[in-house]
């Protein structure tokens, strides 16, 4: 097997990767991506942090919904979720409050103590103003959640 560097995928014109097979994007997934939305980054935003906005942690049996400022005629948010100060173990489905929450985990810990964060990107159905967690598991942590962006 060949071993190559980061570097020199990176520099790589035209990419390949291990044992000569070709690494290169098929014209309809640069198609796909342009015709779809535009992203639009902004200046991080921190919409949660329990450590100051609420009293406790967030028991994963929870279900919040969570205020997103600037989602008006937004398909999707892009944000950073982070638990810390962790007990037991547990899960967080971040989603659209519109539709119904996926059955698929967005951020998880396995322990006490720990900090975990996650990029999350959620399709937003419009005309939503927020996105919708829902804990899981036997534990409890303190969840803080920040909007990086916008998908148009």
């Amino acid at each position: 097997m060949t071993s190559i560097s980061r570097r020199a995928l990176i520099g790589a014109a035209p990419a390949t990767g291990l044992a000569g097979a070709a690494l290169a994007l098929h014209p309809s997934a640069a198609l796909a991506a342009t015709t779809s939305g535009a992203l639009e980054l902004i200046t991080p935003v921190r919409i949660q942090d329990s450590r100051v906005d609420e009293p406790d942690k967030y028991d994963t049996s929870a279900a919040d919904t969570l205020l997103v400022p600037g989602l008006e005629g937004k398909h999707g948010v892009i944000l950073n979720v982070t638990v810390t100060e962790t007990e037991g173990a547990g899960f967080f489905r971040v989603a659209d409050d519109i539709e119904p929450v996926p059955t698929t985990s967005n951020i998880n810990w396995y322990a006490d103590g720990q900090t975990v964060a996650n990029l999350a990107i959620v399709k937003i159905t419009p005309p939503n103003s927020g996105i919708a967690v829902q804990g899981g598991g036997d534990g409890r942590a303190h969840l803080i959640v920040d909007v990086l962006g916008f998908i148009t």
